[in-house]
C-alpha cells in the first residue's frame, strides 16, 4: 500500500472510530494480480486511546495445510511497550498482544502488520472471530470489525 494510500486510509478510519466509540479492527487485503500467488493483508486497529489488549482470529478454511500463511510480520508495527504473537491453527491466524504495562495503543490508527496469504484465499471475504478489545483494567471495549478492499 503506497504512503499516500495510507495517509488517506488513516484519515477515514480515525473519523470512522471516534463516531462509534469503539474500537476497530481493520483488515485491508491487497488486490493481487493474477499472476501472484500471494496477497498480502494488512492489519490496523483504530482506538481511542483506551486499549490496552487484544485478541482476534482470521478464518480460514478448515483443512488448510499448516504454515501456508507467512505470519512473520503479523505484528511487525506493534508499538514498543507491547507484545503479542500470532500461530496459525486450526481454525485460522490467531492474533494476540497486550501492553507490558498499563499502557494503551494511542488515538487514532495505529498499524499491527501483515499477513501474507495464499491469492485465493486473500482475494475472498475474510471472516473474524472471537475479536475482543481490552482496557488497562483489563475490562472489555466495545469492538467492532470491518474488512476493506
Amino acid at each position: 500500500m503506497s504512503k499516500s494510500k495510507s495517509i488517506a486510509l488513516a484519515v477515514c478510519l480515525s473519523t470512522i472510530a471516534f463516531s462509534a466509540s469503539a474500537a476497530e479492527l481493520v483488515i485491508t487485503a491487497s488486490n493481487a494480480n493474477e499472476k501472484s500467488s500471494s496477497g498480502q493483508v494488512a492489519l490496523d486497529i483504530a482506538t481511542e486511546g483506551n486499549v490496552s489488549g487484544f485478541n482476534f482470529v482470521v478464518k480460514l478454511p478448515a483443512g488448510l495445510k499448516s504454515g501456508i500463511v507467512d505470519v512473520s510480520n503479523c505484528l511487525a508495527d506493534l508499538p514498543k511497550g507491547f507484545s503479542g504473537d500470532c500461530r496459525q491453527g486450526p481454525e485460522g491466524v490467531y492474533v494476540f498482544a497486550m501492553a507490558n504495562d498499563q499502557s494503551t495503543l494511542p488515538s487514532g490508527v495505529t498499524s499491527l502488520g501483515r499477513l501474507v496469504l495464499p491469492a485465493a484465499l486473500a482475494k475472498s471475504e475474510l471472516v473474524i472471530d472471537q475479536l475482543v478489545f481490552a482496557d488497562a483494567k483489563g475490562e472489555t471495549v466495545q469492538s467492532t470489525y470491518q474488512v476493506a478492499r
